[in-house]
């Protein structure tokens, strides 16, 4: 049994400071063995500052893993936070928009399996042409290992997309799978109310269609208590527990 979660940190925007307890509460609520992070502001280490929060206020044992986006100079990245130890690490350049994938492999009860962890290109806004080229690229990658896979991230890129439905050929949504629907949001949460930024589902943990998923949940839902606008971040996030021994 595996549980994994992925948040969109929204880097160090928006009142970070005030923001940051927020965030590690909400991944410390996940229980999480594996989470994937997006937007890690790599200059203030987000990835090890959230790390050790988790290690030092909750006694978890959280290694930080660190994908650097590929422009130059360095200022995001994706990033895993694991207390399950990591057996191979590695990051692989998109196509366009200077995004990464970053793929770990692990081994849950005898099972290795790769956890992969993306953000995909926000624009073109509704077309998909960049965001399919660069799902296209991540399987064509994930196709020379032959263990089974765990997806998540920011897909930028809504349910019935061309993109979603590209994975969805692949792999089950844990979310989907549980609910029989993805959520109805996962961007924006109030944190940025009045920009008048229209609702929309682009966050998702996909996983090999063998794999029974067990629960999944909609993360960082609950917002400071004397500011609703004050969300961990942009995104909400999602947590799932999968069992991770392959059905037949």
């Amino acid at each position: 049994m595996l549980t994994v979660a992925t948040l969109n940190l929204r880097g160090s925007a928006n009142r970070w400071e005030k923001r940051f307890p927020l965030v590690v509460d909400t991944l410390h609520q996940t229980n999480a063995d594996i989470i994937a992070l997006q937007e890690v502001r790599i200059n203030i280490e987000q990835h090890h500052l959230l790390a050790n929060a988790l290690n030092t206020q909750y006694y978890t044992d959280h290694d930080a893993y660190l994908c650097e986006d590929w422009y130059d100079p360095h200022i995001m990245g994706n990033g895993f936070l694991t207390s399950v130890p990591v057996l191979e690490h590695e990051r692989m350049e998109l196509p366009e928009g200077y995004r990464t994938a970053q793929r770990t492999l692990v081994e849950i009860d005898g099972q290795p399996i790769n956890i992969v962890n993306t953000h995909l290109h926000h624009k073109p806004y509704r077309d998909e042409s960049i965001r399919l080229r660069q799902v296209t690229r991540i399987f064509e990658w994930l196709a020379k290992y032959p263990q089974p896979i765990i997806f998540m991230g920011d897909m930028n890129a809504r349910p019935e997309s061309e993109t979603v439905l590209k994975i969805k050929e692949c792999l089950q949504s844990a979310h989907e799978a549980v609910h029989l629907k993805e959520p109805a949001i996962t961007f924006p949460t109030p944190l940025r109310r009045g920009e008048g930024i229209s609702a929309r589902t682009i966050d998702y943990i996909f996983c090999d269609k063998r794999f029974d998923v067990q629960a999944c949940a909609v993360i960082g839902k609950t917002h400071a208590p004397d500011d609703d606008t004050l969300y961990p971040s942009d995104h909400f996030g999602l947590c799932a527990t999968i069992d991770t021994s392959l059905l037949t």
